[in-house]
């Protein structure tokens, strides 16, 4: 059966573990990383959407404050219902109306046209004035001034801007539209002039549309983001190309989704709105301005959702270069603890082999250096009990010379020795006599005596050779060399 080394273990046991807490924290960081960024983006374009919207509005309330100057001092002049209907009067009321007008018209950014249309019934079909500017640099000119029998109410084109608000009873901003005279987008402001609950007219002005468009368009976020603005009662999304002209505006038709999404609230609130195209998926942040109108911020969510893409990498990236480094520290550190395992390992074999002189080096000071040392002293005691039990094992006990089971090994070592080289050997083989009669005359302890005496004089007879006690009183002594 094979088997694993305790370093491969370590480094399996260390690794996996590793990789389940890489997996864990990954995980837990690209959540909360995804939840960071999307409110982080949520807030950005939030800020961006209302801080353009502000902008927006600022320059709606502009517009309406122009307009409400002109109103305001076109009721001061009125001095009656009645008094419009006198010719004279009425002249002389449009002008100091009409002077007033053009002063703030002209100054007035994006303002094309500005105009007070009397109540045909107080007067006739064309009673009021019409200033137009057909260029942005050029001077206003006085225009021609629409024949309202001409057309009819419903007609919002060419009409709208006249029965709107006199419907409305209250001044408000119309969806925008196509000016064909000037051939520009406007969008428009209108209030009507009431008098004793009699509707006398309207005042109002044309504005450039691509003024708000542009200004939209400058705040985009991202690299393809865009900002738009949207007339939900038109239901088109405005916008203008890089390449286009001072005066061209494109429009195109929203879905029903985003229709539904923008209606139901006024913005966006804290959060961003899913908003799904032919080619790309955007989330959305928007507001409402002051002409009713959707200011809408929108960028793709690839491209939001490409820090969270960066940052995963980055988490991915470091968790393997720790992993990596935490491997080969393991690695090291395993080395470290399995070394002195292995020599340990090779010195076990040693001691089971009979080899006794053990080396063991270990230079930790832990467990396995106590281990270590406790072989060492183990190898050191075992080499001393088998050379005393060796010793005992070729000892006759009584005499204190080597006994058989020597005289046997040594005679088989000879033997082996004289295979190879040719040596001569002589043997000598003493007997003592009459042990036998000295122990039952006399007892064991006196023919012990003997032999120990025997065997004494033998050895000393024979002290450059080996002596055996190969029986009850039989020794030998071997002599090397003849």
């Amino acid at each position: 059966m094979k088997i694993k080394s305790i370093q491969s273990k370590f480094i399996i046991l260390i690794t996996s573990a590793l990789l389940i807490l890489s997996l864990f924290i990954g995980g837990f960081s690209l959540i909360n990383t995804n939840k960071l960024l999307k409110e982080d983006s949520a807030l950005m374009m939030n800020a961006v959407c209302t801080e353009q919207a502000l902008r927006l509005d600022l320059q709606l309330q502009r517009i309406e404050q122009a307009v409400d100057t002109i109103y305001n001092y076109a009721q001061d002049e009125l001095v009656s219902v009645e008094k419009i209907k006198e010719s004279e009067f009425r002249q002389e009321y449009l002008k100091k109306i009409e002077r007033l007008s053009l002063d703030i018209a002209n100054k007035t950014e994006g303002a094309r046209t500005v105009y007070l249309r009397v109540n045909p019934e107080l007067s006739d079909y064309c009673t009021g004035f019409f200033w137009v500017k057909k260029h942005q640099n050029s001077d206003y000119v006085e225009n021609e001034i629409t024949d309202l029998s001409k057309y009819d109410r419903d007609d919002t084109e060419h009409v709208g801007w006249y029965y709107e608000p006199m419907e409305a009873k209250a001044a408000i901003w119309l969806s925008p539209y196509h000016n064909q005279n000037i051939d520009i987008e406007m969008v428009s402001y209108v209030i009507p002039i009431y008098r004793d609950g009699i509707f006398v007219g309207v005042v109002g002005m044309d504005i450039d549309f691509t003024l708000f468009i542009d200004l939209a368009q400058s705040a985009a976020v991202y690299e393809n983001g865009r900002a738009n603005l949207i007339d939900l009662n038109t239901r088109k999304i405005y916008y203008r190309e890089k390449e286009d002209d001072d005066v061209t505006v494109r429009s195109s038709e929203i879905t029903d989704k985003l229709y539904n999404d923008l209606i139901e609230k006024k913005s966006s609130g804290d959060e961003l709105t899913f908003y799904k195209s032919t080619k790309h998926d955007f989330m959305v942040s928007f507001q409402t301005v002051r002409n009713g109108m959707k200011y809408i911020l929108y960028a793709p969510v690839g491209e939001i959702n490409q820090k969270r893409n960066s940052l995963l990498m980055t988490i991915v990236f470091v968790t393997l270069g720790i992993m990596i480094l935490f491997i080969f520290f393991t690695v090291y550190e395993t080395r470290k603890i399995v070394r002195p395992l292995r020599s340990l390992t090779e010195v076990s074999s040693q001691i089971a082999a009979g080899d006794w002189d053990v080396d063991i080096d270990c230079s930790t000071r832990d467990e396995i250096y106590t281990l270590t040392n406790s072989i060492k002293t183990m190898a050191a005691k075992l080499k001393k009990y088998v050379a005393e039990v060796n010793k005992l094992a070729y000892k006759d006990g009584l005499t204190g010379v080597k006994n058989k089971t020597c005289y046997n090994d040594y005679v088989k070592m000879v033997s082996e020795d004289c295979g190879d080289i040719m040596r001569s050997y002589s043997v000598v083989i003493f007997d003592v006599n009459n042990l036998k009669v000295i122990n039952d005359n006399y007892g064991h302890e006196t023919g012990d005596a003997l032999l120990v005496a025997a065997s004494s004089y033998i050895c000393r007879t024979f002290s450059h050779s080996p002596v055996f006690r190969i029986g009850g009183d039989e020794f030998v002594a071997i002599l090397e060399g003849g």
